[in-house]
């Protein structure tokens, strides 16, 4: 009742939803790789704290993941590059982790994390031969994707 009082279009749509046929099996699976997916990130900062000799707590660890999920998520530019490296060292250097050390660790997480894959990812495209729809089919993917999210957004939900 509150919620079809004060957020009607809210109320509609956990209404659509309880009318959908969901398979709980998938999403049991979901759930499960989205969170394998985020411990395998927190002991990747964790890895990357111990290898450069900061204090490695799991709380350290687990928030500047955080950090660095949510600016990755939230930037429109590179996936955070720059803001989640100034952002994590911040963290970092105000939880007792000397400035120079807090720097390198953010840069370590970042490089496995985003640019090893990016510079992978560039090397294959520009060098591979006779891949001419593999270099064709993102971009024009990512065109159709983006139209569609446009459309997706101006056309009111029911």
């Amino acid at each position: 009742m509150f919620l079809q009082r004060h957020l009607p279009v809210l109320a509609d749509a956990f209404a659509h939803l309880r009318q959908q046929r969901i398979e709980r099996k998938y999403v049991r699976w979901t759930i499960v790789c989205s969170v394998l997916v985020d411990a395998i990130g927190i002991v990747h900062m964790y890895a990357a704290l111990r290898a450069l000799g900061a204090e490695a707590t799991m709380y350290i660890a687990s928030v500047g993941y955080l950090i660095s999920i949510t600016l990755h998520v939230s930037s429109p530019f590179l996936r955070g590059a720059g803001a989640i490296e100034l952002l994590m060292t911040y963290f970092l250097s105000s939880h007792g982790i000397a400035p120079v050390q807090a720097v390198s660790v953010a840069f370590l997480f970042r490089f496995f994390q985003f640019w090893l894959p990016l510079i992978a990812g560039m090397t294959t495209f520009l060098f591979a031969k006779n891949t001419f729809w593999l270099r064709i089919f993102p971009p024009v993917l990512m065109f159709v994707l983006g139209i569609s999210t446009m459309i997706g957004s101006l056309v009111p939900a029911r």
